[in-house]
C-alpha cells in the first residue's frame, strides 16, 4: 500500500506483522496525481524516492552502498526542552525505541516517558504557563524497528509544529518550512534512506557533510507555530519547544568526515 508522505496529508497505515529487516527498506512514494487526502485521527508513513542507483530491484540497499559497520551510540537520540530561548531541565537521552513526552508531573521518568510538567523555571512567564497547560498527553516518538525512520504522533488536543529539513526535502519544500500537525495525527519526521543517499553524495565534501548534519536536528513546538506563516519568526520565540538530536545519523556523518580529506584553503589575494 503506497501512502503519500505529504505532512499535510494523513492516512491510517496498517503495518504487516512480522515486518523486519537489518537495514531500512525504501518505500516508493506516490505521484502527486495519486495524493491521498483524509482528515481526522490518522497517520502518514515514512517514505521517500531514492535514486535507483542506491537500491537494488528488491528494494534493499545495494551491498556496496550499505553503511559500514560501526559502534552505534548508546542512545539513538536526545531531547532538550526549552522555554523561549532558555533550556529547562536536563538533556534526556533516548534508549527505548518509543517514548512519550507529555505535560504531566509523574516524577518517575523512565526510558519510555518524559514528563515536562515537573520541570521548574523561576523565569517562567504567563504565556509559557498557559502553553504548558495545553501540552497534555503530548507527543510520542517512534524509531521504527530501530532503523531511524522517525515518526512523531501528536497525542494532545492542540496542534504541534515540526521543523524537519529531511521531511521538507522529501516534499520539495523550503528546508526551513514549519509543518503544523493536527491533534491525534502523525508525521514522518526523518527518513533514513534519504539521509543515507545524501550521505553518499557528500563524498569528499566536508561542507556538504556539515550541511547534512543540520538535517539531524528536529524542532518541535507545542501549541504555537513559528516561521514565515506565523507571527513568531524564530523557534526561540515559542513558549515551549523541544530539540531532538539524532545521534545515529550524526555518528555516520562523523565517520564519513574522518574519511574525507581536509582541503587546504588558499588565502585570497589580488590574483585569486
Amino acid at each position: 500500500m503506497y501512502i503519500c508522505i505529504n505532512p499535510y496529508h494523513y492516512q491510517r497505515l496498517t503495518i504487516p506483522k512480522g515486518l523486519n529487516s537489518s537495514m531500512p527498506s525504501p518505500q516508493p512514494a506516490p505521484s502527486p496525481s495519486n495524493t491521498i487526502w483524509q482528515s481526522g485521527s490518522s497517520t502518514a508513513s515514512c517514505a521517500s524516492s531514492p535514486s535507483p542507483s542506491v537500491f537494488s530491484e528488491d528494494g534493499e540497499l545495494q551491498a556496496h552502498q550499505r553503511p559500514p559497520p560501526f559502534r552505534h551510540p548508546k542512545s539513538w537520540a536526545q531531547i532538550t526542552y526549552f522555554e523561549l530561548n532558555s533550556r529547562v531541565g536536563e538533556v534526556f537521552k533516548l534508549v527505548n525505541q518509543s517514548i512519550t513526552v507529555d505535560g504531566y508531573t509523574d516524577p518517575s521518568n523512565s526510558d519510555t516517558r518524559i514528563c515536562l510538567g515537573q520541570l521548574t523555571n523561576v523565569n517562567r512567564n504567563t504565556t509559557v504557563e498557559n502553553t504548558r497547560m495545553h501540552i497534555g498527553k503530548g507527543i510520542q516518538l517512534d524509531n521504527k524497528e530501530g532503523q531511524m525512520h522517525i515518526m512523531i504522533t501528536n497525542n494532545s488536543d492542540m496542534p504541534i509544529f515540526v521543523q524537519s529539513k529531511n521531511t521538507n526535502l522529501m516534499m520539495n519544500m523550503p528546508l526551513g518550512k514549519v509543518n503544523r500537525i493536527p491533534p491525534h495525527s502523525q508525521l514522518c519526521a526523518f527518513e533514513f534512506n534519504l539521509f543515507f543517499q545524501m550521505l553518499e553524495q557528500s563524498c569528499n565534501d566536508r561542507e556538504g557533510l556539515n550541511q547534512l548534519s543540520k538535517h539531524c536536528f528536529l524542532r518541535i513546538s507545542f501549541v504555537k507555530g513559528w516561521g514565515e506563516d506565523y507571527p513568531r519568526q524564530d523557534v526561540t520565540s515559542t513558549p515551549c519547544w523541544l530539540e531532538l538530536r539524532l545521534n545515529v545519523p550524526l555518528a555516520y556523518i562523523d565517520q564519513k568526515m574522518k574519511q574525507t580529506p581536509r582541503v587546504n584553503l588558499v588565502e585570497p589575494n589580488s590574483v585569486t
